[in-house]
């Protein structure tokens, strides 16, 4: 069999069955080499990008090694019901990845910094007329992790490590509201759109364990919650100026001038294992899950200045969410000294459920299809990873003003993930 077959026939023997629930809210791939193979990374992690997926690998280096990627995102997501339907506008998205790790030579301790994101996401409805608006028309979750680790290799075998994530980086949600201005003979109705914006941080942590022979190697990785909050601006935009008079404008206006929002969300506790095998001397597989414990986590809040135009941002529905199992399986063949080949094929359940999802957040379950192709020179490393996200419908209620209106989300994601390794 050749070595193309085998690599054909081991992805699609990795190929999970599917669960109940179904895209994981966060981003599980970094650096091309992982990404072109769906992100299953964590038994082997035999590259600086170990940092984020394992640390407790890095003690297995020795000298300095260095990655550097970026990622491009391209999402789509669609609303559609009864009443219509609508499209989010078109964000591409470029969240960095870069890892640092350093062992002297025959030596136990190991010492890592990773900068990469754990959450990443931008959704924006620019329809006017978008059903949902009163509900979410904005999500923004853009969001950094500094990521200083230590590793001990115990035995030839065995290694711990683990270590502290800061994360910081914006929050920011919008909706519309309908605000009531007095006007000559009856009150005058017009919208209002909202938006809060933060810059927020939280500390967490993780520790890991691995385990590598010459023929298989195992990991697992425990990560906890991280709580982000902070505080930020408040502003409001009058949708339609043209339709007030000018002086109700000007008063409107003056009394909806910016204020200040407090925004937070929780990154979920999350346990990752995995393990890998050698299916030849070229062939490598591995098979990881995941658990993300997106009950415990609290949802989403902002809150605004009371009085102008009611309540604050009431994003509560968000609660509800259920845990989630993701399994990720990948494969890597080495065609050469200098190339090699990776794929992969992953199923990523979404926490939300019917009644908890809403549009700043609409995505449903997903499959993900990875491809990626690694070229060597000496000390140094390119890496290209593509991976496709298949995200399936996910029914949705109470999304529009008509709370009876039942209908549907749905879209797909393409990541393209370059990266560079260097080891001295």
């Amino acid at each position: 069999m050749s070595p193309r077959a085998a690599l054909a026939l081991a992805v699609l023997g990795l190929l999970p069955a599917a669960g109940a629930n179904a895209a994981s809210f966060g981003r599980f791939q970094h650096g091309g080499r992982a990404t072109g193979q769906a992100g299953a990374f964590v038994a082997r992690a035999d590259d600086p990008a170990a940092v984020g997926y394992n640390p407790a690998a890095i003690a297995r280096s020795s000298g300095v090694g260095l990655l550097a990627g970026l990622d491009f995102e391209a999402p789509t997501d669609r609303w559609s019901s009864a009443t219509g339907a609508a499209k989010a506008e078109h964000q591409i998205q470029f969240p960095p990845a870069l890892y640092l790790t350093w062992r002297r030579p025959e030596a136990r301790l190991a010492l890592g910094l990773g900068l990469d994101s754990p959450l990443w996401q931008l959704v924006d409805w620019q329809t006017f007329d978008f059903p949902g608006r009163y509900v979410a028309r904005r999500g923004d979750q853009r969001l950094l992790e500094l990521h200083p680790v230590a590793a001990w290799r115990l035995t030839e075998g065995w290694s711990v490590g683990g270590g502290l994530r800061w994360v910081r980086g914006s929050l920011g949600f919008g909706d519309a509201r309908v605000a009531t201005a007095p006007g000559a003979a009856d009150p005058l109705e017009y919208e209002v759109d909202r938006l809060a914006e933060a810059t927020a941080d939280g500390l967490g942590w993780d520790l890991g364990a691995h385990y590598e022979s010459s023929r298989w190697g195992f990991g697992a990785v425990w990560k906890s919650a991280v709580e982000i909050e902070g505080s930020g601006d408040l502003n409001y935009l009058i949708r339609d100026p043209g339709a007030l008079p000018a002086d109700v404008l000007a008063a409107e206006s003056a009394r909806l001038a910016p204020g200040s929002s407090r925004l937070s969300e929780e990154l979920p506790a999350r346990l990752a294992a995995g393990v890998w095998w050698a299916a030849g001397e070229r062939l490598k597989l591995e098979l990881d899950a995941e658990l993300a414990r997106w009950s415990a986590a609290d949802a989403p809040v902002a809150t605004d200045e009371p009085g102008k135009l009611g309540p604050g941002f009431e994003i509560g529905r968000r609660a509800g969410r259920d845990d989630t199992v993701s399994v990720r399986a990948g494969a890597e063949i080495v065609l050469s000294p200098a190339w090699s080949l990776g794929a992969g094929v992953a199923y990523e359940p979404s926490p939300v459920t019917a009644s908890a999802i809403d549009p700043g957040a609409p995505r449903g379950d997903a499959w993900v299809y990875a491809a990626g192709a690694g070229w060597s020179v000496g000390w140094l490393r390119f890496d290209l990873g593509w991976s496709y996200h298949d995200l399936s419908d996910q029914p949705a209620l109470a999304q529009e003003a008509d709370p009876a209106v039942e209908g549907s989300y749905s879209g797909h994601s393409q990541v393209w993930s370059v990266s560079a390794s260097w080891r001295w």
